[in-house]
């Protein structure tokens, strides 16, 4: 977000010194508006894309992964469609520092407004500033990961005890004080990097689904959860709300969209030996099973409709920084270039440029800024593992860049880290081609 954009926002919000008081309801709502909306064409481009993911050599995962050790209490969205919020502010980033800071909540107690980050911080910036809504049903309308997640990485979320949560059909016109938006400065959203598997669909190029089991897994195993979004018809809440009165696990499998089916977003926190993978989800502790659910393979290839990992840098990091202007290398259309970042040398790339690069010292992980060559605005930020491309869109072309771990000569004598770099005119049209196909029967049961 540009200066002049949170200047706008502060003025919206007004200098009002109020701090809302959490309102916020540990048991389950009557109802609940779900609130994900779909993406616009091209928007899941914006962020780096990891598509068909290569287990990495050697790798083995477990047969079960948990996080949810690290994730706090279970809370209640209300009447408000926030979900957006919920999965990405309270759920993720909550963890995220949780798991930073060793620190595993105590579920028998009410959540300390202090340690969660507030769902109604991001709903409220998206509904007044970056999608602004004025209508008099504006808090029970959804709002898109894209809008959500672009708040949470520019702007930053503040915590339950900066700026609460009030779950009321207008929760989202309180103004933000001026204190809350100082506070989200200093906790941003990690990087974003969307999730893809291709699957023939028997026309033209394959359909682009974001479930996985093998990356999600992946990624589970690596301490990342997931934040997908999920099309959920009309019993998903009242079968929950039975197995929580009943005692029993909720294992949704629902593969088939009916008339009243809409969009919903939660948190995937692991999976299990059974086929499923479990879900944090923002309907209270007295929904499901301590509101938490698992859904089936067959639901999930049916039903996801997005997923995303969410990368922060590495925590014990080297800077790969250029001194000056030495090099230049440029890439032709359709090719693949091997080179290599290391300091003195800039690279540029038609008009991309690499400014820095972070490599873990153990060199399992590498963080990239890659920034126009006109404006030297950071055009992307992308975290690699090794051998296994990261794309995004700019200028109408596919750019793919993959890391490679150094030799063992250049660990010794340079930080020298080799990459290679490719960029496809047709690749970013085919990928959009196959999403949309898969999105369609989406946008036909929604309506």
């Amino acid at each position: 977000m540009t200066t002049d954009r949170m200047c706008s926002l502060l003025r919206i919000t007004g200098a009002s010194i109020l701090v809302l008081v959490a309102t916020f309801a540990l048991g389950q709502s009557p109802a609940h508006v779900s609130g994900l909306t779909l993406p616009k064409p091209g928007a899941y481009l914006r962020s780096g894309i990891e598509h068909d993911l290569v287990l990495p050599k050697g790798i083995k995962l477990p047969e079960h992964v948990d996080l949810s050790r690290y994730f706090p209490v279970a809370g209640d969205q209300g009447a408000q469609a926030s979900c957006t919020a919920w999965a990405m502010g309270y759920g993720l980033m909550s963890y995220n520092r949780n798991l930073k800071e060793k620190r595993a909540p105590d579920k028998t107690l009410p959540m300390d407004p202090a340690t969660v980050f507030s769902p109604g911080f991001l709903f409220n910036v998206v509904k007044i500033s970056d999608q602004p809504d004025r209508s008099p049903d504006a808090c029970l309308s959804g709002v898109d990961f894209e809008a959500t997640y672009t708040v949470g990485c520019e702007v930053g979320a503040c915590t339950m005890a900066d700026f609460g949560y009030d779950g009321s059909d207008n929760g989202c016109k309180i103004p933000i004080p001026a204190k809350a938006m100082d506070a989200a400065v200093h906790h941003r959203l990690p990087i974003p990097v969307s999730l893809f598997h291709s699957r023939d669909s028997g026309k033209a190029g394959p359909d682009q689904i974001p479930f996985d089991p093998v990356q999600w897994k992946y990624h589970l195993w690596k301490k990342e959860p997931i934040v997908i979004g999920i099309s959920i018809d009309c019993d998903f809440e009242t079968d929950g709300a039975n197995a929580a009165e009943q005692g029993r696990p909720f294992i949704w499998n629902n593969t088939i969209s009916d008339s009243c089916s809409t969009g919903h977003a939660v948190v995937c926190t692991g999976y299990t030996t059974d086929s499923t993978f479990t879900f944090f989800n923002s309907f209270g502790t007295a929904w499901a099973d301590s509101g938490y659910f698992q859904i089936t393979y067959p639901a999930l290839y049916a039903n996801c409709t997005q997923a995303y990992v969410f990368v922060p840098a590495p925590k014990d990091s080297v800077l790969i920084k250029k001194t000056n202007v030495v090099h230049r290398d440029s890439i032709a259309e359709g090719t693949t270039l091997g080179t290599c970042l290391k300091p003195r040398r800039h690279i540029a790339f038609k008009q991309m440029e690499v400014h820095e690069a972070f490599l873990s010292r153990n060199e399992k992980e590498l963080i990239v800024h890659f920034v126009d060559a006109a404006s030297h605005k950071v055009i992307q930020t992308l975290a690699f593992a090794p051998d296994q491309p990261i794309s995004f869109v700019e200028a109408g072309a596919l750019w793919t860049f993959e890391y490679r771990r150094p030799h063992w000569l250049a660990r010794l004598f340079s930080n020298a880290v080799p990459i290679e770099i490719s960029v496809d005119a047709n690749a970013d049209d085919l990928l959009q081609q196959g999403y949309e196909r898969y999105l369609d029967h989406f946008r036909q049961a929604w309506k």
